[in-house]
């Protein structure tokens, strides 16, 4: 913002003011304005970073929802529910998903250079692959009908699931920490 003090006569700055000021003369009057430096427009700033956030939330979750409601009527199949079909593509599923939510969280960190966000990512990935486990769970009861008693074996299966996709998830967010820790400490610019 500009600040105009009001002057009768001849202004004159300090060495270290005469760049970021002007002075107006109207008749005998001058008008000492002072012109702050250039700030980032924050409205860009706060522009690219929701575009960043609204990528992260739809990359993570649209997948990890999205997969489960295409699979959601072949559990009503009598041939594809008491087989191990619907168990191994869903669990195969749930294996590769934090190996793509990993890559997809750094790629678009990195595209945006928003890596002082990552821990907060970090978060988002382990809650799209409990997302995801719990859709395999939810699949399940909607074909058997039984939400609220499941069987001893569809909890282990759902709870082993959970475990071994948050350990992967949990080994790649180390492994990725580690590369932006060593890029940072590289001297890599704005991270």
């Amino acid at each position: 913002m500009a600040f105009i003090p009001i002057f009768s006569g001849p202004a004159r700055l300090p060495v270290s003011d005469r760049r970021t000021s002007r002075r107006i003369c109207f008749g005998h009057i001058y008008i000492l304005i002072l012109i702050q430096p250039r700030q980032p427009n924050s409205y860009i700033i706060f522009t690219i970073t929701m575009n960043y956030w609204r990528r992260i939330l739809l990359y993570s979750f649209i997948p990890a929802i999205g997969f489960h409601l295409l699979l959601m009527p072949f559990w009503f199949l009598a041939a594809f529910q008491q087989s191990a079909k619907a168990m191994s593509v869903e669990m195969v599923f749930d294996m590769l998903l934090p190996i793509y939510l990993l890559k997809s969280n750094y790629n678009n960190s990195e595209e945006f250079m928003q890596f002082r966000y990552y821990p907060v990512n970090a978060f988002i990935i382990m809650c799209a692959v409990a997302v995801s486990c719990f859709m395999y769970y939810l699949n399940w009861a909607i074909s058997i009908g039984n939400f609220l008693h499941p069987d001893p074996q569809t909890l282990t299966a759902t709870l082993s699931e959970f475990f071994v996709a948050s350990t992967i998830a949990l080994a790649g967010i180390i492994i990725s920490l580690i590369s932006i820790f060593l890029k940072k400490r590289r001297g890599s610019p704005d991270q």
